[in-house]
């Protein structure tokens, strides 16, 4: 089912089948990625019912000063929708969310964690104030503040995370370059 749709896997055979076949769902088309989900959704039976955190507590989190984002409802990635596609996927669940929390969430985190420029624009467009993608940069004052990098910590040791940010604040340091 999911091989008919995706065709061949990409990535190395070095590389776990599960993670091969998410790059290739993750990269259809979002009616073939619906179309695969309700059929995985039929065998795999309802999701728990502790599947995701209740309203109740992303209110509570909201009530007592913390900062919610919005990640979107469907996952897609972004940088490979059409212009419409991503309108609707900047807004789906976003009123939900809004009425939750009772206010407008300033941040977007990128499903995928990929933006860029076209993305940020309608993310700006759509009145989010800050967006953060998955590329491992500092933030400096010259930031586009919708195409803000964030390192994905290691969990192999302290010291390859210290190297993770030490290689991100050179970069930094060097306009960006190497």
């Amino acid at each position: 089912m999911v091989q008919e749709r995706c065709g061949p896997l990409p990535g190395s055979d070095t590389i776990p089948i599960i993670r091969r076949l998410a790059a290739a769902v993750e990269a259809l088309p979002p009616a073939d990625r619906e179309a695969i989900t309700g059929q995985l959704r039929s065998l795999a039976g309802p999701p728990p019912q502790d599947d995701g955190m209740p309203a109740t507590d992303v209110q509570a989190l909201a009530d007592e000063g913390f900062e919610i984002g919005f990640h979107t409802l469907r996952h897609h990635r972004l940088t490979s929708l059409e212009s419409n596609d991503l309108s609707h996927a900047l807004a789906d669940g976003l009123e939900r969310l809004e009425r939750t929390i009772r206010s407008r969430p300033a941040l977007i985190s990128y499903p995928h964690g990929k933006a860029d420029a076209r993305v940020a624009a309608a993310a700006r467009e759509s009145g989010f104030r800050y967006g953060f993608t998955s590329r491992p940069e500092a933030v400096t004052s010259d930031s586009d503040p919708l195409l803000l990098g964030r390192v994905e910590p290691s969990f192999r040791s302290s010291g390859h995370l210290a190297l993770q940010l030490a290689g991100c604040l050179l970069r930094a340091a060097r306009g960006g370059r190497g």
